[in-house]
């Protein structure tokens, strides 16, 4: 390849990163995230291994966060703990396991059932009929639950869930 090919090869590509906005800062208009955090309980217990989401209208995403061993969750939008938009939001819980042993979904089984990747064992929803949460918590027609989040790292949402 001569040089003067190479350069316009390097141009073009040079173009296309800047067009595309490979790693460019984040678009003018993308909406300002807030830290979310806050624990989920059910019957007085924490909940490990749930995911939950929040959503709005506002946002081109759905914040989501899995709950750890003492029901800790934060949210992430675009990167890790980011957090989720301004205002309010609809909060949908569930905890999804594989219906093969019952046990908790690996992230590669999420991605998978996301991704609508039908290998593997079947995800069911966990309710109360298995040992698990309430089904209503999983949509956000029938969960209940909404919250505000707020300008600033005071976006604490401790949630007790019921019957």
């Amino acid at each position: 390849m001569n040089a003067a090919r190479f350069a316009r090869v390097v141009c073009c590509f040079a173009a296309l990163m800047i067009v595309s906005g490979c790693g460019g800062d984040a678009p003018k208009d993308a909406p300002t995230l807030f830290p979310v955090s806050g624990k989920v309980t059910y019957k007085g217990a924490p909940v490990e291994g749930a995911t939950v989401s929040f959503s709005s209208p506002k946002s081109p995403r759905v914040a989501t966060g899995q709950t750890d061993a003492q029901g800790v969750y934060k949210l992430t939008t675009k990167s890790s703990n980011d957090g989720a938009v301004e205002g309010e939001h609809v909060v949908t819980i569930r905890k999804v396991v594989t219906a093969a042993g019952a046990t908790q979904m690996t992230p590669e089984d999420y991605a998978k059932m996301l991704s609508g990747n039908k290998t593997g064992a079947p995800p069911i929803q966990v309710d109360n009929s298995n040992g698990g949460l309430p089904a209503k918590y999983a949509d956000g027609a029938t969960s209940g639950l909404k919250r505000t989040v707020v300008a600033g790292d005071d976006n604490t949402f401790d949630i007790e869930l019921t019957d």
